[in-house]
């Protein structure tokens, strides 16, 4: 179980409202952190990092894992 995972349990077990004390305050976790993680970051950087890996991944498997990162690049 991840820490975010432990911290959504216990919130959930222990009834913490919204606005409540996160209980990985004392770790040094902010509310933005907890939230981020439970929402997934929808953030445009990671929509275009998560596309272009996802491009990368196409084109090593097209050319059967035998292209390199040079050959790649030149494909993007």
């Amino acid at each position: 179980m991840s820490l975010a995972g432990l911290i959504a349990a216990q919130r959930a077990l222990y009834g913490r409202s919204a606005r409540g004390v996160l209980p990985g305050a004392a770790l040094g976790l902010s509310q933005a952190w907890f939230y981020q993680w439970a929402h997934g970051d929808v953030s445009l950087r990671r929509k275009r990092r998560a596309a272009l890996a996802a491009l990368i991944v196409y084109l090593f498997t097209e050319h059967h894992g035998s292209y390199g990162s040079p050959r790649i690049i030149a494909d993007l």
